[in-house]
């Protein structure tokens, strides 16, 4: 073998020797299974972040999440865990899901002929991200499921949920007062959808167990919520301490195992169904929030870790999640309120992905 050939040899094995590296308590390298029971859900120390690299299964801007089961919620030990809401159980996802690689951006919310909205709003000392590969902020639920039926309409896939009884101006003032599944099952559609909180936690932990996907939370005893630098989640996320209260385009950190950018900090991300607020009696569950209306009297939508890039890191935890503030669908898109596309993806083409 030649020196050429020796050097070639070793900078593959490297690569392959990368592609495999967990850093921390996850079990497998890419999301294709089981990650075990509730008692394996603890932090296992710190994660040293790695430079962002081409994930099998991404392409195309969009990353396949086979089935699978894993820990939802949070371990009791874990700080600034919630009182009810976090309780840990076993869910299982049978379905083939492409994930966006990346919030929908500003550029492909044009594409979709509709206009600007991020900037309608001010935070006050928070500045937004106006180029066309910064997310698309400002996004209420319904201006969201109009984005991706026009683009599942495009693509000559299905639309997923059909809004119902709508008003105003997307962009400014637009609602709608109901909508309809179009499937019995949420998971059966096979268009473009938002993702629910079963499927986002999922993807966002992809197969991790700490607090981050990036790695523990350790924080001082006494701490009140207070910014704090950890190196891992900066490196993965942009949140208080590296923001400069600002948004950030997309795909600027590291991403998490499974090859998804900004699954916490930059903009908050909607899901399709509403959250629990106690979750002590709810599980184990096999695909959850299948009926996207089925939870009575809570807040309509729930929306992952992230409070437009300047939340503080307990509120990054991945077990976090948030409601929007309006008992009705026309909840106005806040600073940072955007969004993921998902689609369902048929076992035959997850198979050829």
């Amino acid at each position: 073998m030649t020196a050429k050939h020796s050097v070639l040899v070793a900078i593959l094995g490297s690569l392959l020797l990368l592609s495999c590296r967990r850093g921390d308590s996850t079990t497998t390298a890419e999301p294709d299974g089981s990650v075990g029971g509730a008692a394996n859900a603890l932090d296992a120390g710190p994660v040293s972040p790695e430079p962002p690299v081409t994930v099998p299964g991404c392409h195309d801007g969009f990353c396949l999440m086979k089935s699978g089961t894993y820990v939802m919620g949070s371990p009791p030990s874990e700080p600034d865990r919630s009182r009810f809401g976090e309780e840990q159980w076993d869910v299982t996802l049978t379905h083939p899901v492409l994930f966006g690689q990346h919030e929908v951006t500003q550029g492909e919310w044009a594409a979709m002929g509709l206009p600007a909205v991020s900037a309608r709003h001010s935070v006050s000392g928070f500045t937004n991200c106006s180029s066309a590969n910064c997310a698309a902020d400002e996004i209420n639920w319904c201006m969201a499921v109009e984005y991706l039926n026009r683009r599942s309409r495009a693509e000559g896939l299905q639309e997923c949920i059909v809004l119902k009884k709508c008003h105003g101006t997307i962009g400014t003032d637009y609602f709608c007062d109901d909508y309809d599944q179009t499937t019995p099952s949420y998971y059966d559609c096979l268009g473009y959808r938002l993702p629910t909180s079963a499927e986002w936690q999922y993807a966002a932990r992809a197969g991790t167990t700490t607090t981050f996907y990036s790695g523990p939370w350790n924080p001082a005893p006494g701490h009140d919520g207070e910014c704090t630098d950890i190196p891992h989640l900066s490196a993965t996320a942009w949140y208080c301490a590296n923001t400069n209260n600002t948004m950030h385009e997309v795909m600027t950190r590291t991403p998490n195992p499974w090859g998804l950018f900004d699954m916490i900090g930059n903009a908050n991300e909607l899901f399709a169904n509403k959250v629990l607020q106690d979750m002590r009696n709810w599980g184990p569950h096999t695909d959850p929030f299948a009926d996207t209306k089925a939870i009575p009297n809570l807040d309509p939508r729930g929306t992952a870790p992230a409070s437009y890039g300047t939340s503080a890191p307990y509120a990054l935890r991945l077990a976090t999640v948030g409601t929007l503030s309006s008992n009705n669908l026309e909840a106005a898109g806040d600073s940072g309120q955007g969004f993921r596309a998902v689609r369902t993806l048929p076992a035959t083409q997850a198979a050829r992905w």
